[in-house]
C-alpha cells in the first residue's frame, strides 16, 4: 500500500497544490492506518479493522478534534482507493 500512499500524496501535493505541512500530515495519517490495520495490503480494509484507527488515536491521547482532521484525510485516501479500484467498497469512517 505504500505505493498507492506515495501516489495519493503526489496528487495532493501537484494537483491540489497542498503545502508541505500537509503532505507531512498525510503521510502520518496514512502511516498510523496502516500500523492500525497491521496491513499494508487495500484488501486489508474493511469497516471493523478501520474503526480501530480512532479507537487507537483516542488511546493515544488524541482529541476528539484531532482524531476527526485524521479521519477525514483517512476518509479522502479511501475514496481514491475506491475510484481506483483498488477497493470493492466505498470505506468511510463516521466523524466522532
Amino acid at each position: 500500500m505504500q505505493g498507492l500512499i506515495e501516489q495519493f500524496v503526489k496528487e495532493k501535493q501537484y494537483l491540489k497544490n497542498v503545502t508541505a505541512k500537509t503532505v507531512r500530515f498525510y503521510y502520518n495519517l496514512l502511516n498510523a492506518l496502516i500500523r492500525t490495520i497491521g496491513s499494508a495490503e487495500p484488501s486489508a480494509l474493511n469497516k471493523t479493522r478501520l474503526n480501530e484507527c480512532p479507537i487507537k488515536l483516542r488511546e493515544d491521547g488524541l482529541s476528539a478534534i484531532s482524531c476527526n482532521t485524521y479521519i477525514s484525510g483517512i476518509n479522502s485516501f479511501l475514496t481514491r482507493l475506491y475510484e481506483n479500484g483498488h477497493t470493492a467498497e466505498h470505506l468511510r469512517l463516521k466523524e466522532l
